[in-house]
C-alpha cells in the first residue's frame, strides 16, 4: 500500500494532462480581399482559390502571387497532376482564355483539359499511383462525352465512370484501394446510394446504409475513412460526421450542431471545419480537433465569420473563409497556426510541457507526443493502476523540439494506465485507458 500511495503522489506533482487550447491563428502576408473557397499546400507553397482578385493566387512563405488574371468565376477545388497544378470551379473564362470550369497552369499561363465541362466542377482528386485525374461535381457532359457528375482524365481524354450519379458531387477519397464519391445524390451507376458511393473500377455500389443528407468531405484518418456533411444519420445517429471501418459507419464523438464543409489532418490530429459552434455542449467556434473521443475548441481566438476550407503541410494548419479576423487580429480571409502553436499543453500553456496520448481510450496502436528543451536521453514506463512498472521503453538520445513515441497496446490487459516520460532533467505522467 506505501508503494502504491507513493507513485500516486508522485502523479499528482508532475501533473496529469489537465488540457487548454494553446493554438494561436496568425495572418497569411496580407491575407486576400475576398471569400476563399479553397487551399492546397503543395511544395512549401500555398494555393488558394476563391472569389477574391485574381481568383488564384500562390504564397511563398512571404508575399501573395497572382496566377493570371483571374477567372470569371468561382475557384472550388485545386490539386497537382503531373506535378502541375489544376484549379477546378465555376468559370467560362480564366486570365482571358475560354477556357470550362477546369484548367491547368503550365508555368506561365492556364490550359484546357480537353472541352472542359458544361457544369461547375466541385473537387479534383490525384491518383498518383495509375496516373489519373479524377473530377467530379454538378456537370453533365465534357464536348460529346457524357458524364453525369464525375469523370476521369488520363493525360490525353475525358471517360466517364459507368452511368455516373443522378446528382452533385462533393468529394472523392481513395480508401481500401477503391474511389469513393460522395455528395447530394441518391443513386449511382443506376443502383440506389444514398449520397456516398464507391467504384471497384467496373461498378458503383452503396456504402452501407448511406446518410439521410448532403456530405461535403471526405478523409481516411488512421485506418477508416470519415465523411462529413448536412446529415444527421449515417447508419445511426451521427451529427454531421460519422467514419467507415470498411464494413460499419459509426458517429465520431458527439459530432456538431451545424454543417461541416472540411476535413483535414494535421500533426495526425483531425480537424473539422465549417457553419457548427458547438460539439456536445461545448462552444467550439469554426474549427474544432478530435482529441481522443471529444471534439475541441482549436483556439479561445475564434474566427469571425465562416470556416469553408483547410490545408496542412507538415508545419502548417491553414484556414481559409468567410472571416476577417480572430480574437480581433486582422486576417483577411486566410490564416495559419504553426506546430508548437498547435500543441495542447498542461499547467499554464507552455510548450516545455507539451504532453499528449491519443486516441484514449486506446485499443491498438497509440502515440505518445511530447516536447524536449533539449537533446537529451528519453526513458517511457506504463504502469498499471497499483504502481506496477507493465513495460518500459528506452527511447535513447530525443532531439530538442517536439517528438513522436508509438507503442503497441494489443498485449496489454484492458484497464487504466499512467503513462510516465522521464528524461534527463523531468518527469511527467499522462493517465491512459486500455479497451479490449
Amino acid at each position: 500500500m506505501k508503494t502504491l500511495i507513493s507513485f500516486f503522489l508522485a502523479l499528482t506533482f508532475t501533473g496529469f494532462s489537465n488540457s487548454a487550447s494553446s493554438q494561436t491563428w496568425n495572418p497569411v502576408g496580407t491575407g486576400l480581399d475576398s471569400t476563399v473557397s479553397v487551399l492546397f499546400s503543395k511544395n512549401n507553397t500555398l494555393y488558394a482559390g476563391g472569389l477574391f482578385t485574381n481568383s488564384i493566387a500562390s504564397f511563398n512563405g512571404s508575399v501573395w502571387t497572382p496566377l493570371g488574371t483571374g477567372a470569371n468565376g468561382n475557384i472550388k477545388t485545386l490539386t497537382y497532376y503531373n506535378n502541375q497544378l489544376v484549379a477546378g470551379g465555376s468559370f467560362d473564362t480564366i486570365s482571358g482564355a475560354s477556357i470550362a470550369n477546369i484548367a491547368i497552369w503550365n508555368g506561365v499561363s492556364w490550359d484546357s483539359l480537353a472541352s472542359g465541362f458544361d457544369g461547375e466542377v466541385n473537387i479534383l482528386l490525384e491518383d498518383s499511383i495509375n496516373n489519373l485525374l479524377y473530377v467530379a461535381g454538378d456537370f453533365n457532359n465534357s464536348g460529346s462525352i457524357n458524364v453525369n457528375k464525375i469523370a476521369v482524365w488520363d493525360g490525353v481524354s475525358w471517360s466517364n465512370l459507368s452511368s455516373g450519379m443522378d446528382y452533385n458531387v462533393n468529394a472523392l477519397a481513395i480508401y481500401n484501394n477503391e474511389l469513393y464519391a460522395a455528395g447530394d445524390f441518391d443513386g449511382a451507376g443506376g443502383i440506389a446510394a444514398y449520397h456516398i458511393a464507391k467504384w471497384n473500377g467496373t461498378n458503383w455500389s452503396a456504402v452501407g446504409s448511406g446518410s439521410n443528407l448532403e456530405v461535403n468531405d471526405l478523409q481516411v484518418f488512421q485506418g477508416e475513412l470519415y465523411a462529413a456533411g448536412k446529415f444527421t444519420n449515417m447508419g445511426g445517429a451521427a451529427k454531421r460526421i460519422a467514419k467507415w471501418n470498411g464494413s460499419n459507419w459509426s458517429s465520431v464523438a458527439n459530432g456538431f450542431n451545424a454543417e461541416v464543409l472540411d476535413l483535414e489532418i494535421f500533426n495526425n490530429e483531425l480537424y473539422a471545419a465549417g457553419l457548427f459552434s458547438i460539439s456536445n455542449l461545448d462552444t467550439v467556434g469554426n474549427i474544432a480537433k478530435l482529441v481522443g473521443s471529444v471534439w475541441m475548441e482549436v483556439s479561445s481566438e475564434r474566427m469571425d465569420s465562416t470556416v469553408i476550407t483547410l490545408s496542412a503541410n507538415s508545419s502548417f494548419i491553414y484556414a481559409g473563409g468567410l472571416f476577417s479576423s480572430a480574437g480581433g487580429v486582422p486576417l483577411n480571409h486566410v490564416a495559419q497556426s504553426d506546430l508548437i502553436s498547435s500543441v495542447t499543453a498542461i499547467e499554464g500553456g507552455n510548450k516545455n510541457d507539451f504532453f499528449t496520448i491519443y486516441p484514449n481510450p486506446s485499443n491498438g496502436n497509440t502515440t505518445l507526443n511530447y516536447f524536449l528543451e533539449k537533446q537529451e536521453k528519453v526513458e517511457i514506463l506504463l504502469y498499471n493502476i497499483h504502481g506496477q512498472l507493465v513495460k518500459s521503453y528506452k527511447e535513447g538520445i530525443k532531439n530538442k523540439g517536439i517528438n513522436k513515441f508509438v507503442f503497441s497496446t494489443n498485449k496489454i490487459k484492458q484497464g487504466i494506465y499512467f503513462v510516465k516520460l522521464r528524461n534527463e532533467t523531468s518527469e511527467k505522467s499522462i493517465k491512459l485507458t486500455v479497451l479490449k
